[in-house]
């Protein structure tokens, strides 16, 4: 079996074990772990076409490739938009922590 054969049954079974893990509970869509994983199922499977070509797979691979790098980067930017929303918060609390002490005096 060449090593493009395994790389190719390797994402299949990435593939299926993130999907498992998913419909198990045990992954989450919204933590980069899921879309991690069905980027590097896709880029394994993409691999073992390399050898045996063929149009149909090679264009859903590099389509799960897409989705996934929008999935990651829908994901950080919503993080960093929770980082900023709760900085902002606490410095609201501090200002507000502030205004009674002061108005305690």
């Amino acid at each position: 079996m060449a090593l493009t054969d395994l790389a190719g049954l390797a994402g299949v079974i990435l593939y299926l074990l993130a999907y498992s893990l998913l419909q198990g509970g045990q992954l989450r869509v919204d933590e980069y772990t899921y879309s991690a994983m069905n980027l590097l199922a896709a880029a394994m499977v993409l691999v073992s076409l390399t050898s045996d070509f063929n149009l149909a797979s090679v264009l859903i691979q590099i389509s799960w490739i897409f989705v996934s790098l929008a999935g990651l980067r829908r994901l950080r930017s919503s993080r960093q938009r929770a980082r900023r929303r709760n900085a902002s918060r606490r410095r609201s609390r501090r200002r507000v922590h502030r205004v009674a002490l002061y108005s305690r005096s």
